[in-house]
């Protein structure tokens, strides 16, 4: 099996997008790249934007190899709509040569809010032209050759009372290697979240993160505290877990995953965020956009022509 990350906050802007072969069948995961369209007040930098065209392209690169899309939930930073939007750097046009001929694994939307089933008719409704087949995949398991794709019952997207609706966790099975991805899990907060990932027994797990930059507005201390507390649970027992998405809208990040680190290697287990895992320097421009805005500023400032 081969894992390849495509997008994420760790490289330049808000995804889970995850490639995987396994000589059946390629997969493409969660094809969706967004930017958060105000942080700190301030809007995306012109870096930002170009990391977000990047991504756009290397989503519609892979799904040219793609024989099956999955989509956890319909936040647009998982999936491609049928839009033109700027924070998307997306088209009609770019969506459905994404979804085209594929067979796409859906979401059921009765476990999501209002606004996620909104997008999921106006996406339906696209797929019936596009898609090679459009499967509704909550708990059900299907067989392509040697690979078995397990999608989860709806799962909280973070804690039990959340407003957001559910996600799906995709675990993609073959007889040498087992991979779980589960986008917005956000820590985990939930054991039944966990419990569930390590039934699987992924021997990769990629997941988001906790919100820690949200700490103090709509996250307390405790809630993060339970999730790194069931990040280190999964640390212990999952060779290499790979950890991005909202925690990489942090700028100390870091200092949240190092004893969750400290516990994988104590077990001989990794951990990564999704540039690390390829071998790359994480590049947090949400995180530090106040800092690139200012730069930005100060490098058009010194630009200008002496005035008279």
């Amino acid at each position: 099996m081969r894992i390849i990350p495509i997008a994420a906050e760790s490289l330049g802007t808000r995804s889970l997008a995850v490639f995987v072969e396994t000589g059946d069948v390629n997969i493409l995961l969660d094809p969706g790249a967004a930017l958060g369209p105000l942080r700190y007040g301030l809007p995306p930098t012109t870096r930002e934007t170009e990391r977000l065209i990047q991504a756009r392209q290397e989503i519609l690169r892979y799904s040219e190899q793609a024989d099956i899309v999955t989509i956890s939930h319909y936040h647009y930073d998982h999936h491609t709509p049928y839009l033109t939007g700027l924070y998307n750097s997306t088209t009609p046009e770019i969506a459905s040569e994404i979804y085209k001929n594929k067979i796409v694994h859906l979401k059921n939307p009765e476990t999501t809010n209002w606004n996620q089933k909104r997008r999921y008719l106006a996406l339906r409704e696209n797929l019936a032209e596009d898609a090679k087949k459009i499967v509704i995949s909550d708990g059900k398991t299907f067989v392509y050759g040697n690979t078995r794709l397990v999608f989860s019952p709806p799962l909280p997207h973070g804690p039990e009372d959340t407003k957001l609706g559910k996600i799906l966790i995709t675990t993609v099975q073959t007889p040498e290697h087992t991979f779980s991805h589960a986008p917005d899990v956000q820590g985990p907060m939930l054991w039944e979240t966990t419990n569930y990932i390590l039934s699987q027994k992924p021997s990769t797990l990629v997941l988001g993160g906790p919100p820690t930059y949200l700490l103090g507005y709509t996250i307390d201390l405790n809630i993060i505290k339970q999730a790194i507390k069931q990040l280190q649970h999964l640390a212990r027992n999952i060779s290499v877990t790979i950890v991005d998405h909202h925690l990489l809208r942090d700028k100390d990040y870091a200092t949240y995953l190092a004893r969750v680190a400290q516990e994988a290697r104590k077990h001989g287990h990794q951990i990564h965020c999704m540039a690390t895992y390829m071998g790359k320097e994480p590049e947090l421009l949400e995180a530090h956009r106040k800092e690139l805005s200012k730069a930005t500023r100060q490098n058009k400032k010194l630009g200008e022509a002496p005035p008279g």
